[in-house]
């Protein structure tokens, strides 16, 4: 907004859930949480169940507020570059996810950098649910490449707030979810 700050940015990592398994990975390239393809190129705001935490008028007023939208089941964080695992397909188009999230969220801070990310002096990075583990995991990767492109020499300070960004309720190799 007009009144933001330019030396104070909000970067809102969105969450929407994590894909568990092949078939639900390939599943969510049809809808928005696995795809880019339906987003506009246009102003959003943090998802609804996080809204009045982390949205303008919340903690972050005055800051530059930026929503990064998910897409890749996996919190912002997979790093490869090519499909993985059988694809599937959908109306005759194949779909097999890559789980790039990385590289996602590599290219929305060079963006944010080429719009006067580079000016700051306060960097917020926050996220709700796979959101918010996606600032985990991501938070101290923001703040060197940042930190790194700075057109100022004032030290930069990051911060990183996940908010239900834990899944202990999930089965792991290790644990079955029983006792």
């Amino acid at each position: 907004s007009g009144s933001a700050n330019a030396s104070r940015w909000h970067i809102f990592l969105e969450g929407g859930g994590w894909c568990f398994s092949q078939a639900d990975c390939i599943g969510r390239q049809l809808s928005l949480y696995g795809s880019s393809r339906g987003h506009t190129p246009t102003a959003h705001t943090p998802t609804t169940q996080c809204r009045g935490l982390f949205g303008a008028d919340g903690l972050f007023a005055g800051y530059r507020q930026a929503v990064l939208k998910y897409c890749d089941g996996a919190s912002f964080a997979g790093t490869r570059g090519v499909a993985v695992g059988p694809s599937g397909s959908f109306q005759g188009r194949p779909l097999a996810p890559t789980h790039a999230g990385a590289a996602v969220l590599d290219a929305a801070v060079q963006q944010l950098l080429a719009g006067g990310l580079g000016n700051a002096t306060d960097v917020v990075v926050t996220g709700c649910s796979a959101g918010g583990t996606g600032v985990y995991f991501n938070v101290d990767y923001v703040h060197r490449y940042v930190a790194s492109q700075l057109t100022h020499t004032k030290p930069l300070k990051t911060r990183g707030f996940g908010n239900a960004g834990w899944f202990l309720d999930t089965n792991s190799a290790t644990w079955d979810g029983s006792g």
